[in-house]
């Protein structure tokens, strides 16, 4: 018996794309909307990517090489005086204020350039000045613009000016009003005759004395000058000492007490007018004080350890706050207690009131 084995064939129809990369270069004016791919605006100059897919699934790149000129605009303004019109701005007439614009067509980047001209008229020029003149100095001529007063008043002018517009110019002149002052001093009775200065006039007594006396300014001044007198001026000091620091020169003055007391003087003071001044000096009291005390064998003192049995009283001498002598006395009673001597001899150690020796020795034990 013979077996059939039946095959069977099976075919694939196999396509393969390919994934699309693609560069695009461009150059726009301002900015640039990529319409065909994403649709994305740009403003400025780049390498930009888009990533998509193609219609049967693969991979598509596309590189925008993207170079943005910007549109160049140009603006300019000037004011100008209305007498200068017509005007020549930039190779354009202007014959009123106003504003001009245009485009210029660019032979390198291909963008047009725009400019906008302006032009505004200055409106007239005014000027006021105010001057107050002294009586005594009309006629008056007023610099720079040369017009003289002959009395108070104001005058108005048209007066060019360096830039070409005309400028109206009020001028308005015062009389100042005479001037006053006042002034008073006050002198000390020893120094009559007083001569004031700087005006140089001599008081003999106190007074006032008016004059009318030029200024730097041309305006006379009425000058109203009053001298007083200055009382006697009076001062008093009072300062405590110690008792053995007499006898005492209080300075600055130089007076010596040789005790307490008081003392009154005229003295001349660096503005001429006297002074009485009284000096007063009082006295420390002496200090005294007293201390109670009772030791065993000695104590310590100011004078030094007092060791003499019984009551006794001493006395030793301090300097206060003051600076002066303060007596202090000491009752002092001194004791004295016993002494005993203790001999031991003992193996190893020895303990005594308490207390264990491990080494031969002499020990004292107070109580």
């Amino acid at each position: 018996m013979v077996a059939i084995v039946l095959l069977s064939c099976i075919e694939l129809h196999l396509t393969i794309n390919s994934s699309v990369t693609d560069e695009v270069s461009v150059t726009a004016c301002d900015s640039y909307t990529w319409t065909d791919d994403n649709g994305e605006t740009y403003e400025a100059s780049g390498d930009y990517v888009w990533e998509t897919t193609t219609p049967e699934g693969c991979d598509k790149i596309v590189t925008l090489h993207l170079t943005v000129n910007p549109l160049l605009t140009y603006i300019d303004d000037t004011i100008i005086c209305a007498n200068q019109f017509p005007y020549t701005f930039h190779g354009h007439v202007f014959n009123a204020a106003g504003i001009q614009t245009g485009t210029l067509p660019s032979t390198v980047t291909g963008c047009d350039s725009t400019w906008t001209l302006t032009v505004e008229e200055s409106p007239l020029l005014t000027a006021s000045h105010t001057v107050s003149v002294c009586a005594n100095d009309f006629p008056y001529t007023w610099l720079p613009y040369g017009h003289t007063f002959t009395e108070p008043g104001s005058w108005t002018d048209t007066v060019p000016n360096p830039q070409g517009c005309d400028t109206i110019v009020t001028l308005t002149v015062v009389e100042s009003p005479l001037l006053t002052a006042s002034h008073t001093v006050s002198v000390c009775a020893n120094d009559f005759p007083y001569t004031w200065q700087p005006y140089g006039h001599t008081f003999i007594e106190p007074g006032s004395w008016t004059d009318t006396v030029p200024n730097p300014q041309g305006c006379d001044t009425i000058v109203t000058l009053t001298v007083v007198e200055s009382p006697l001026l009076t001062a008093s000091h009072s300062v405590s000492i110690c008792a053995n620091d007499f006898p005492y020169t209080w300075q600055p003055y130089g007076h010596t007490f040789i005790e307490p007391g008081s003392w009154t003087d005229t003295i001349p003071n660096p503005q001429g007018c006297d002074t009485v001044v009284t000096l007063t000096v009082d006295v420390f009291p002496v200090l005294y004080g007293d201390t109670t005390a009772v030791a065993c064998d000695s104590f310590m003192w100011y004078d030094g350890i007092h060791t003499e049995a019984g009551s006794h009283d001493y006395e030793w001498t301090l300097t206060s706050t003051q600076g002066c002598d303060s007596i202090v006395t000491l009752h002092l009673t001194i004791r004295y207690g016993t002494h005993d001597v203790f001999s031991a001899d003992e193996c190893e150690s020895y303990t005594w009131n308490g207390t264990t020796y491990n080494t031969s020795g002499t020990y004292t034990y107070d109580t």
